[in-house]
Formats: C-alpha cells, sequence, structure tokens
C-alpha cells in the first residue's frame, strides 16, 4: 500500500492565449506594473504556483532554471516545479517584463528531498491486540511491506500505525516491516517482537558456565504467581525468585534463598551478581541491587532464546554477566562460591 503526500491545490486562472516570452496586448496600461501576490515556495515533489501581477496582458516571463517553467495566463505567471530529488534545496528567479519597461524579479525556492523514521527501529507489543505508532517524515510518497499477516497498519499525518492481532501463540513471536520510498530508492526496515510474561512459562533448556568453566545446558521450569516469577533446575532444591514488569523478568542480586544442605551441613544460601571477569560481588564487597533481566531474542536459525544482561553497572563501572550463589553458615560466615552461572541463557 501507499501513502500519498496531500496535494497541493494551485489558484486556477482563466486561460488567454499567450505562451512564455510572447505579450498579450493592453493598449490602456495606465498603472504601475507590480507584483500583487505570489505563491513561489515549493515541496520536492512536482508542483505548482503562481504570481499575480497589476496589469493584465502585455509581459512575459522568463525563468532563471530548467526545473522551473512559467506560462502567462491573464493577469497571472503560472509555475510549474518539477520533482527534486536532491538532498538541497534549490532556488531559481522569475522575471517578469511587461511591454512599457517594468520589470519585477521574484525569486522561488524548492524544499530539498528526505525520507527518515524513528530512530527506534525495535517495537515491542504485548499479547493482546496493540496498535502502536511509527514516525515517518518524507517528502515523497512511500510503500509499507509486513513479512507477517498479523501486522496490518494505517497512515497517520505523523507516519505509521502498527496494528498487531492477538498473539494466541503461546509464544513470543516476531516480523518485518519494510516502509520504502521509490523516488529516492531508500527503505528502512522496522522490526515488531509481541511477547508477554505468560508466553515465558513452562520448560526451558538452561545454557551456562559453571564455576568449573564447563558449559552446561540443563532443563529449567519457569512458573508465576502474579508479578512474581520463579526458576526451579538450575541448582537442586534452590528456587529463584523474579519480578516481572507484565512482558519479561528480571532477577534481583542479594536474594536470600533460604537454607540448603551442603556436605552434611547446613548453609545460607544467597544469590549474588558477577563481573564479565567472573568476579562475585557478595554484600561485602557491594550494596548495590543490580537486576539479570531476561531480553527475550532469536538466534539465526529463528528460535527464540532469552539472553540475560544486567540493568546496570555495579559501583566500580563494571557489567554484569552472570550469578552466583554463595554459601554462608547459619552464624553468617561466608564459606564461599556453591555454583556460579555466567552468560546464562534459555532456548525452546
Amino acid at each position: 500500500m501507499t501513502f500519498t503526500m496531500k496535494k497541493y491545490i494551485a489558484y486556477l486562472l482563466i486561460p488567454v492565449a499567450c505562451l512564455t516570452g510572447t505579450g498579450c496586448s493592453n493598449d490602456d496600461e495606465t498603472e504601475a506594473f507590480t507584483v500583487i501576490k505570489s505563491e513561489v515556495i515549493f515541496r520536492a515533489t512536482p508542483s505548482t504556483g503562481y504570481i499575480v501581477v497589476s496589469n493584465s496582458g502585455d509581459f512575459t516571463a522568463e525563468s532563471s532554471a530548467t526545473w522551473c517553467t512559467t506560462e502567462c495566463r491573464n493577469d497571472s505567471v503560472i509555475i510549474n516545479a518539477s520533482i527534486n530529488k536532491n538532498l538541497e534545496g534549490r532556488t531559481a528567479v522569475i522575471t517578469i517584463t511587461s511591454a512599457k519597461g517594468g520589470v519585477q524579479k521574484v525569486p522561488v525556492t524548492q524544499y530539498g528531498a528526505y525520507f527518515r523514521v524513528d530512530n527506534n527501529n525495535v517495537l515491542y507489543a504485548t499479547d493482546e491486540e496493540v496498535t502502536l505508532s511509527y514516525t515517518v517524515e518524507s517528502a515523497f510518497n512511500y510503500h509499507v511491506t509486513p513479512s507477517a499477516q498479523w501486522i496490518s497498519y494505517t497512515f497517520t499525518d505523523k507516519g505509521i500505525n502498527f496494528i498487531l492481532a492477538p498473539n494466541t501463540t503461546g509464544q513470543p513471536r516476531r516480523a518485518y516491516a519494510t516502509i520504502y520510498c521509490e523516488e529516492m530508492d531508500k527503505q528502512y526496515k522496522v522490526e515488531l517482537r509481541q511477547y508477554d510474561i505468560d508466553d515465558f512459562i513452562g520448560q526451558w533448556t538452561a545454557t551456562y558456565l559453571n564455576r568449573r568453566g564447563e558449559t552446561v545446558s540443563q532443563p529449567i521450569n519457569i512458573t508465576r504467581n502474579g508479578n512474581q516469577v520463579s526458576l526451579t533446575g538450575l541448582y537442586e532444591g534452590v528456587t529463584i525468585n523474579a519480578n516481572t514488569d507484565g512482558q519479561t523478568f528480571s532477577i534481583p542480586t542479594h536474594q536470600d534463598l533460604g537454607t540448603h544442605a551442603l556436605n552434611g551441613a547446613s548453609y545460607r544460601f544467597y544469590l549474588f551478581g558477577m563481573n564479565e571477569d567472573k568476579t562475585i560481588y557478595s554484600s561485602e564487597n557491594e550494596d548495590k541491587i543490580l537486576n539479570y533481566t531476561c531480553t527475550p531474542d532469536w538466534n539465526e536459525e529463528e528460535a527464540f532464546v532469552c539472553r540475560f544482561e544486567g540493568d546496570s553497572t555495579f559501583t566500580d563501572g563494571k557489567i554484569m554477566k552472570g550469578i552466583a550463589f554463595t554459601a554462608y553458615t547459619l552464624s553468617g560466615e561466608k564459606k564461599g562460591t556453591v555454583e556460579q552461572f555466567y552468560d546464562l541463557n534459555l532456548k525452546r
């Protein structure tokens, strides 16, 4: 489908047989030769404007540029500007000369071409029917082509409204819309992602590097109770709590994981963050709480995956790259790392 720019409606004046550069007789011309009004600023699209002069007939009109042509009509000069596909604007001068020697020079301006879109090329929506606004500014018509039937659209004064049908698949989904301007031979692609927290519930395969540097893949389960999400299966008997905003979920650090048996003794487990150097930020050296947030994505095989990222940096400016379980005695003495989950990812 094509978005059509609003047409500029020029004044329609009564035609008189008078070609550019030829005179139209008026023996009774007595008034001064002046320009009464004009419309000489044009968009980049093919446009028509006019110049109205004080005397009818006995004058000629000439343009200084080939892209801007003139035609005499009674007391007016009709100006036709051709399409401007260049980014730069351009100017011309219309010289109108009366038979009695009066001259008027009228500058004409045409804007340059442009075709630009919103800086955000990924749009997110929840699973209900959603309308997403997307800004497009163009001097010319443009076409929109969605890659999936669940995406429709309408044009607005500010661009496009993408309309996403309800997602009932039980899985996150994504598609693309291509926005193309033929006159400028330029296109943009916007990605549309649709999912909410219910699409994360169920079985996943977790992949991570453990504390021995080994790559581990194991099944985990995600459940939800209101705004609380729970992950089980990463470590036997341990439930990790996460918070949800309704669309994704985040695991907070400094989390008390409860009491667990280890080597015949009882210990209190806590969840802390770790940086890219695998340094663990326990409560002894970091009091800032970070969130290890699930960021939905798709891999090269178009399989849906969840990649985890820290929502901010640690106090020392380092980036969060994983989580770790640390054991403490029931009296509060730190004993060491139970397990770590570096570069945690989930896949179905």
